[in-house]
């Protein structure tokens, strides 16, 4: 019998790719285990956000050779996720020793390459940036057989790639540009996890506010969580990730507020607080206009938990561009937030960019960026 393994690093949009490999792999024989060394296959899906997460994916590869060489000689190894889709030079020099790669967008193959036994060189050729309509069908149809990991919970991909292009982010390298799903096929999705008593389902896209400019004319992300929450009054709870700031309408808002079962949780990336690094990173909003978008969320929805995104030394951020985020922060008061010291991300318009910030300087921004939230939040709590 053949098992196989999935590690998974990153977003919520790599577990749900994880879970349709697992489908796939399941509809030719294979059986999951949740300990990798009896796997006869090991995957493990990789992110790109950061080089940190590079790193990792790098260290456990060697982690599971050194393993495989001492106790499991036929174990075969793989690849799937973003970093195939930009570091193929660096797979091929450093870990040579895999034997699949997949990209975000031709998951669907590693059945073919593994009965095929097409050669590791080989298989880099296979690998898609651009994802067409063809893409999407497929994607339609490996749905199907998608392994679901929770009880209650599941994730629904609308919206795949990103057209925003900020000059820090590698999305638009690794899975493309946006193409929507049919509301049609999202339906008869979310339709099939209720009849199976899911409750909760997670929106997923790169930047969900974006959602049908690629098929329609007239029908856009607000219409279709109205659509959802009316017709599914079943599901307890409708999330979403991740909004675009200045993509968020008030219409959509009103849509948030209007509906019990849709999330009052609003993931709303900021990425910095000062005007001068938000246009080198290619954010096309203001700090100004940012604090306005805030200020008729809250005002609409009173009860909303607002969180973000936060990047410190970004190339050219001096000491007042950081005092000004902190600034910035103190008037918006999120209730959550993901921070990074910035990472250079080959390909990017930020990677060749003058003005780099030292290591140093950011692990320590870094450091009293983490503090000063801690502060907030405490302060928020007592008031």
């Amino acid at each position: 019998m053949d098992y196989y393994h999935i590690i998974t690093y990153g977003c919520q949009m790599n577990k749900n790719d994880s879970e349709r490999m697992s489908g796939l792999l399941e509809n030719i024989g294979f059986l999951p285990t949740e300990d990798w060394r009896e796997a006869s296959l090991v995957l493990v899906n990789t992110c790109s956000i950061r080089d940190k997460a590079e790193r990792r994916v790098w260290g456990k590869f060697h982690e599971l050779n050194h393993f495989r060489k001492k106790n499991n000689l036929t174990m075969k190894l793989a690849m799937m996720g973003c970093m195939p889709q930009h570091a193929k030079k660096f797979i091929q020099e450093k870990l040579g020793f895999l034997d699949y790669v997949v990209g975000t967008n031709n998951m669907e193959e590693l059945p073919y390459l593994m009965k095929e036994d097409v050669p590791f060189e080989k298989q880099f050729s296979k690998l898609r940036i651009k994802r067409r309509a063809k893409e999407v069908a497929r994607f339609e149809e490996q749905l199907k057989s998608q392994k679901r990991q929770m009880e209650k919970k599941a994730w629904v991909s609308i919206q795949f790639g990103c057209n925003k292009v900020c000059s820090f982010c590698i999305v638009p390298f690794t899975r493309g540009r946006e193409i929507s799903r049919k509301k049609e096929n999202i339906f008869q999705e979310v339709d099939e996890l209720v009849k199976n008593g899911f409750t909760e389902i997670v929106l997923l896209g790169q930047n969900v506010n974006s959602y049908g400019l690629t098929i329609y004319d007239d029908y856009d992300f607000a219409n279709l969580l109205e659509d959802i929450a009316k017709k599914f009054p079943s599901l307890k709870k409708i999330n979403f990730l991740t909004s675009y700031p200045s993509d968020v309408t008030e219409r959509l808002v009103e849509v948030i507020a209007s509906h019990e079962n849709i999330t009052k949780e609003i993931h709303f990336p900021l990425q910095h607080g000062d005007d001068a690094i938000l246009k080198l990173m290619d954010r096309n909003y203001t700090v100004e206009e940012y604090l306005a978008k805030v200020e008729m969320i809250r005002r609409k929805i009173p009860q909303v938990s607002l969180g973000t995104d936060l990047i410190v030394g970004f190339p050219g951020e001096e000491e007042e561009h950081f005092a000004k985020m902190l600034s910035t922060l103190a008037k918006i008061k999120f209730d959550f937030a993901n921070t990074a010291a910035y990472s250079i991300r080959p390909g990017t318009k930020a990677a060749r960019m003058g003005n780099q910030v030292a290591e140093g300087i950011k692990k320590d921004r870094l450091y009293r960026l983490n503090r000063f939230l801690d502060e907030l939040y405490q302060n928020k709590k007592i008031a």
